[in-house]
């Protein structure tokens, strides 16, 4: 059977499945099941070769019954990459957004004067921060910890599978509030150049109005943050400042109705920030809306 047909038939049945992207879908299934180059799916050379090797058919199908039961792309083929990393990619694993690249970007800007830093990074997920900032900075070393051990675990994937040297990530299985409090206890000299968090932000009751495909395949606790979606940013913020270096900052993705919010929080000293903080700065997305937010000490 030509490619070109197994595709169309891809698509028209997604289609009538109502599966999103169709095109887009059948491509990473085709790429992925036959093992060829993304930018070579779509050619006439692949599109009209022959596929009748039962193995690739099998894989077809399988991956095609995932997509249409609405799994996400990334666990279907199992894989993405992110910036220059390659991502193992496992439910219920939080999938790595676009706005996230752009995280990583603006701690790279803010750091560019410090030859060596350490960081923590609050909830590792599949490791695109970390593991990004590890590889574009060859003197970076960090902390990472989440309290979901298969986060943990399919981050130790990830490091070895991108040739990250492990002595520089160390992961901790442990949650927020928990490692502030081992951390002052056990090792209060220990501090950091910068913490990072992509922590859940999503408002509790917003959560059901999420896309079907997140809510049933990503977690849950990956997502949820709380009545107003700030239970875990409240936490770094209010523990955080004590294991951060002077001059050291943390840098947060939220909620695009938060960064107003913070602001206020801030400027009205409502959590005590002002007295812990020096300056708070907040910035925008690739898409121009409010994502991100940088809490300097």
């Amino acid at each position: 059977m030509k490619i070109y047909r197994i595709y169309t038939n891809l698509v028209r049945l997604f289609q009538y499945h109502r599966v999103d992207e169709p095109h887009y879908s059948a491509i990473n299934i085709l790429q992925k099941s036959l093992n060829i180059p993304y930018s070579q799916v779509d050619t006439k050379q692949t599109m009209f070769s022959n596929c009748s090797s039962y193995y690739y058919l099998k894989q077809i199908q399988k991956m095609y019954f995932k997509r249409r039961a609405m799994m996400p792309i990334q666990y279907v083929i199992g894989e993405w990459e992110f910036r220059d990393l390659l991502l193992k990619m496992k439910p219920p694993v939080l999938i790595p957004r676009n706005e996230t690249s752009y995280l990583v970007e603006l701690v790279n800007k803010l750091s560019k004067q410090k030859q060596k830093c350490q960081f923590l990074e609050i909830g590792i997920g599949t490791g695109a921060i970390s593991l990004s900032l590890l590889k574009e900075n060859s003197q970076f070393t960090g902390i990472a910890i989440d309290k979901q051990k298969f986060c943990i675990e399919l981050a130790k994937q990830n490091l070895n599978l991108n040739k990250i040297d492990p002595q520089r990530l160390q992961l901790i299985h442990l949650e927020c509030l928990k490692f502030f409090q081992n951390n002052l206890n056990q090792n209060p000299d220990q501090q950091f150049d910068f913490i990072v968090s992509n922590p859940p932000y999503i408002p509790t009751s917003q959560v059901q109005n999420l896309d079907k495909q997140v809510r049933k395949f990503e977690d849950k606790v990956a997502l949820d943050g709380g009545s107003d979606g700030l239970d875990i940013v409240k936490q770094i913020l209010d523990y955080g400042y004590q294991i951060l270096k002077q001059g050291g900052y943390i840098a947060l993705e939220v909620d695009v109705t938060h960064n107003l919010l913070l602001q206020q929080y801030f400027e009205k000293n409502t959590y005590g920030w002002k007295d812990k903080y020096k300056k708070a700065q907040f910035f925008k997305d690739q898409y121009e809306r409010d994502r991100f937010c940088v809490f300097f000490k």
